[in-house]
């Protein structure tokens, strides 16, 4: 940000400038958002005096604050909000004149508040129709139920070994060792976002199916660990 600002353009200059951050505030007030004790509240706190906008999310909470002249927005989760924002810069003097944004509800309950586009309607039916298509071919079988793990409640448990997180961390492990070097993987336990289940096809798993329980583009990394990360890695889930 700094960079961005100091008034050099060899290194790059920015009118505004805007952190975009996968993380969240705990709730949808103020005090949330600036919990010192809060991995959040640390980012709003602690950010550059010449960043300009904070652009979140993670938590699914809508809030829109302006926290010491800065505007600090999440628009929810899913799709429901759609967040606005306009800014207007002097260009002469590049400095911000105005920044507001405003937060539109998409939809009321399960309504939507607004018509489908009929532009973008048929290229969405169009998308869904094919997906069904490639998402529908056999990647092969199972035999029984591949789960997460469940909470006493019956609700996911986001914190706890699986059957299914099992399974994926060997399929990551022999799609890792197929130059013979790799000795473990780990997975993220909320990472795994649907299970496999027999179901009533004969246990058919289709491309569909199993993209549905790593829905995000997973990318597989391998690097060197000692014997004392591994374990560090470890303790740190507890």
């Amino acid at each position: 940000a700094d960079q961005l600002s100091d008034g050099d353009a060899t290194n790059g200059e920015a009118d505004v400038v805007v952190l975009l951050v996968h993380e969240g505030a705990v709730d949808t007030t103020v005090a949330g958002a600036t919990d010192p004790t809060t991995r959040f509240g640390k980012i709003v706190n602690g950010a550059d005096a010449n960043i300009d906008v904070i652009v979140s999310g993670h938590t699914h909470l809508a809030y829109n604050h302006v926290i010491n002249g800065r505007p600090v927005i999440s628009s929810g989760q899913y799709g429901e909000k759609f967040s606005n924002m306009t800014i207007q810069v002097d260009p002469d003097t590049k400095q911000i004149l105005s920044m507001n944004n405003v937060v539109n509800n998409m939809f009321t309950g399960a309504v939507a508040n607004y018509a489908d586009d009929a532009t973008v309607s048929p290229i969405v039916a169009s998308a869904v129709a094919n997906a069904r298509v490639l998402g529908g071919v056999q990647l092969g079988t199972v035999t029984a139920d591949f789960n997460r793990a469940r909470q006493t409640s019956g609700a996911e448990n986001r914190g706890a070994e699986s059957t299914l997180g099992n399974f994926v961390a060997d399929v990551q492990l022999w799609s890792a060792n197929q130059d013979g070097f790799a000795q473990i993987a780990f997975m993220n336990p909320g990472g795994l976002r649907a299970n496999i289940a027999l179901g009533t096809d004969s246990g058919i798993v289709t491309y569909a199916e199993a993209a549905g329980v790593q829905p995000f583009a997973n990318t597989l990394v391998t690097l060197d660990l000692t014997g004392a990360q591994v374990k560090k890695v470890l303790e740190q889930q507890w």
